[in-house]
């Protein structure tokens, strides 16, 4: 692999309809629940937040990532690389990681098999599961 890697990403359709399905019989379950309406507001209001978190996740996904020799990833425009925090999850219909630099909040990244061409997936997923810098000790 040449680095640096330049891997554009889209917003998936995949994990936008999951969620929109999921989500849909949730207000019809609040009405029928058999509870107080005091209970039914409060639910109504949770559903409204998760809502409003997932929007918030969805929205922040970065739309292009740079995978770099040294084992960071850069999101976007940024100067400095991002390290993977912990485990990345990797299947070859989803990979979900955290990156984080210290400075900035940690940020998470879902990317579905159709967020990007399968080559890309390809080449990320193996980036995650064998991040070393190239000129580490261990590195091969």
């Amino acid at each position: 692999m040449q680095f640096p890697v330049h891997i554009g990403l889209r917003r998936s359709f995949l994990l936008s309809f999951s969620l929109w399905l999921l989500s849909l019989p949730l207000p019809l379950l609040l009405l029928l629940a058999p509870h107080p309406w005091s209970w039914r507001f409060a639910y109504a209001a949770l559903w409204l937040l998760l809502c409003r978190s997932a929007w918030r996740a969805w929205a922040a996904q970065p739309q292009a990532v740079v995978l770099q020799a040294d084992g960071l990833i850069r999101v976007g425009g940024e100067e400095r690389g991002r390290q993977v925090l912990g485990v990345a999850f990797t299947h070859p219909w989803l990979t979900v990681f955290r990156l984080e630099n210290g400075k900035k909040p940690a940020l998470t990244v879902v990317v579905t098999v159709d967020s990007l061409n399968r080559e890309d997936f390809r080449r990320l997923r193996v980036f995650l599961r064998w991040r070393r810098p190239l000129n580490a000790p261990g590195a091969a």
